[in-house]
């Protein structure tokens, strides 16, 4: 006669369950990273302003700004053409620092202004630059940027010097001229 013996058990249901999560949430997460991560949450204009320099142009004033004000939730009535501090023309081939950027829908020209006086520091002066109409930045934002400088390097150094990490708050972006 033969006996019976049920199979020997393999493994825990409850390990390969958590293992089989694991995994998911690790393919996901490279994924988001892959597509963009953090960065493609918030667009990254590209700002700019004045004639470009070999090295970065500390400014002596922070400038005449209007009280510090964050962006409104009303637009202006005002264009930004029309707004003293907005930058709408840099050169080809110059480098800027971008410290913030604010979408004009829902920005008014004059909170941008001001933001762009509020983040001046460390003998650099921040424009609020209009993206419209530059090529190679994302059109629709006021980019708040340290311009005129002659190099990437020359970018993250106003990083450095102003003491924001480089990265998503902090980052070079390159002219390419206008649209």
């Amino acid at each position: 006669m033969t006996y019976f013996e049920p199979p020997q058990p393999r493994g825990n249901a409850w390990l390969g369950g958590a293992l089989g999560v694991l995994t998911g949430v690790l393919v996901l997460g490279l994924a988001w990273f892959a597509l963009g991560g953090p960065a493609s949450a918030r667009p990254a204009p590209s700002p700019s302003a004045s004639a470009p320099s070999a090295t970065p142009r500390p400014s002596s004033t922070k400038g005449s700004a209007s009280p510090s004000a964050t962006p409104s939730a009303t637009p202006s009535a005002t264009p930004s053409a029309d707004v003293p501090g907005i930058v709408r023309e840099l050169p080809a081939r110059s480098w800027v620092t971008v410290l913030d950027s604010l979408p004009q829908q829902g920005t008014a020209p004059e909170a941008a202004v001001a933001r762009a006086s509020d983040l001046s520091k460390a003998g650099f002066t921040a424009s609020a630059v209009d993206t419209n109409g530059l090529a190679g930045l994302n059109p629709g934002f006021f980019a708040i940027a340290v311009t005129g400088l002659g190099s990437q390097a020359d970018a993250y150094t106003v990083c450095d010097r102003m003491g924001i990490p480089r990265g998503a708050r902090c980052y070079p972006r390159e002219i390419q001229g206008a649209r």
